[in-house]
């Protein structure tokens, strides 16, 4: 929309001024205790998504946190798993060969400048249709590390998505190994290939003696933000058939509100969804 010289300065008037202050805490101790006293402040990353609510004049974000710990930038290997720092860049994830079952949904994440800057922990933030990743981090049982005063503390990914309690500071994500796993990673989009998306699915089956012993599986785009879908889980309790299959599909309607904006209904989405679930599960039968 283009507005007249006259008119652009009568809406610049009615727009509130921003004051943002900036901070540059000497420890992750300090800069807990502001994020969780401050409800206006955040912790700047890559700024992907943060200066974009910045830009569109979100008057919550009044207070930009910079944190500096090269620890949060580094991807260790701990026994059979793997610490990936809070601001590990989805450039960083795709560089890494032991990170391979990550690469599709790192990969998917906007154009190589953005996955550049875009960072893991910034990720768990994002808004909808946003937060790729989260999806593949929740159906790998992800673990969230973060400060707790001068200590680390962990809690289950999708426990931390309820964002209960005081306000965290990321430190790190912890992911189990994939052995004896396979794991699935599903984007749909209009605009390809990385596109925001409509859905993301994410899957995780365990075998045992070759056979189906336990899914793990989680939604991105049909809600509020990425979740484990459990009824699915519990509908494929018994092995893959076509009748678990069938059920699983059902399931998944079951307390799932899907939103609709300017990219499709929530009607699409969960048809959407269903399909390729169903895809996926026939393909291991």
């Amino acid at each position: 929309m283009a507005f007249s010289a006259p008119a652009f300065k009568r809406l610049k008037r009615r727009l509130p001024l921003m004051s943002i202050d900036i901070s540059r805490p000497k420890d992750l101790s300090t800069a807990s205790q502001i994020l969780a006293q401050d409800r206006n402040a955040y912790i700047l990353g890559g700024g992907t998504g943060l200066m974009r609510r910045i830009h569109e004049g979100d008057q919550n974000v009044r207070h930009l946190i910079r944190v500096q710990d090269l620890e949060l930038g580094k991807i260790t290997r701990l026994g059979t798993a793997f610490r990936i720092g809070s601001q590990v860049t989805m450039t960083q994830l795709l560089a890494e060969p032991a990170l391979q079952f990550l690469h599709a949904a790192a990969a998917s994440v906007g154009a190589p400048a953005l996955r550049n800057m875009a960072t893991i922990g910034g990720n768990l933030f994002s808004r909808p249709p946003y937060g790729d990743l989260t999806t593949a981090l929740l159906a790998l049982e992800a673990h969230v590390v973060f400060m707790n005063g001068n200590r680390q503390d962990q809690q289950a990914l999708e426990e931390f998505l309820k964002r209960s309690g005081p306000r965290k500071l990321v430190f790190a994500l912890e992911i189990p190994t994939t052995t004896n796993k396979k794991f699935f990673y599903h984007k749909m989009t209009r605009s390809h290939p990385r596109g925001a998306s409509l859905i993301t699915l994410a899957s995780s089956f365990q075998y045992s003696a070759g056979r189906h012993s336990m899914a793990r599986i989680a939604f991105g785009g049909l809600g509020g933000r990425p979740f484990r879908a459990l009824n699915v889980e519990r509908a494929l309790t018994g092995g893959l058939t076509a009748a678990s299959i069938d059920a699983a599909c059902v399931s998944l309607k079951n307390g799932t509100e899907p939103f609709s904006d300017a990219l499709a209904s929530g009607w699409y989405r969960m048809e959407m969804a269903q399909l390729h679930l169903r895809r996926i599960l026939t393909d291991l039968l």
